[in-house]
């Protein structure tokens, strides 16, 4: 069956930003059920969506708040998805998990929600366009408060050996982890400067 798992409990005592909690589904060896196409129905911008195998991996953000005056003595539960990407390259680009054959298509300014499926929670990009390879893998797990992690990924055209440079920067705001792409010559890992 494709039943989900219920998440581990959380408190409504007090404020608090819940960093994540996750629902796992069942996996599923079998053809795509009834609620792997209403996932596809939902979220568009994955290609393939119901095609995946395997158990599906949901992270929330969960923040707890008092709310404003006068229902001051009234909790607010926040619930967002944990991870999302968004793409500021300017060009289409395309990331997946690694080992899965899900791919979130993002267009310039999307900012879409990052669902996992089991295995590896490693993620690969490139250009929406011809000829350009998958990256090598990276990982955007981010516990640190304030996020602020980076990659540096070189993209390479395998028709016309053109090279792009990616900055992948991981941000964290609220319960929800972003996760940047900006690309151009502008991100490349290094730069030489010769004053002699």
């Amino acid at each position: 069956s494709h039943l989900s798992h219920w998440s581990p409990f959380f408190s409504l005592d007090h404020e608090a930003i819940i960093s994540s909690v996750t629902v796992t589904s069942a996996a599923s060896n079998k053809e795509a059920s009834p609620e792997d196409f209403d996932i596809a129905r939902a979220v568009p911008h994955i290609a393939n969506a119901n095609g995946v195998k395997g158990s599906r991996i949901f992270s929330f953000g969960i923040m707890i708040k008092a709310a404003e005056p006068p229902f001051h003595r009234t909790q607010t539960v926040v619930i967002v998805d944990r991870f999302h990407l968004k793409n500021t390259i300017g060009h289409s680009i395309e990331v997946r998990q690694i080992g899965q054959s899900a791919v979130f298509n993002l267009r310039h300014q999307d900012s879409v929600p990052l669902w996992w499926r089991s295995g590896p929670q490693h993620l690969q990009m490139r250009l929406a366009r011809y000829g350009w390879s998958w990256s090598g893998k990276f990982s955007i797990q981010s516990e640190s408060e304030g996020g602020g992690e980076e990659v540096s990924i070189r993209l390479r055209n395998d028709f016309d050996n053109t090279v792009f440079f990616v900055l992948v920067q991981v941000v964290l705001r609220g319960p929800s982890v972003f996760v940047v792409f900006k690309g151009g010559e502008k991100y490349s890992p290094y730069r030489f400067e010769n004053y002699t």
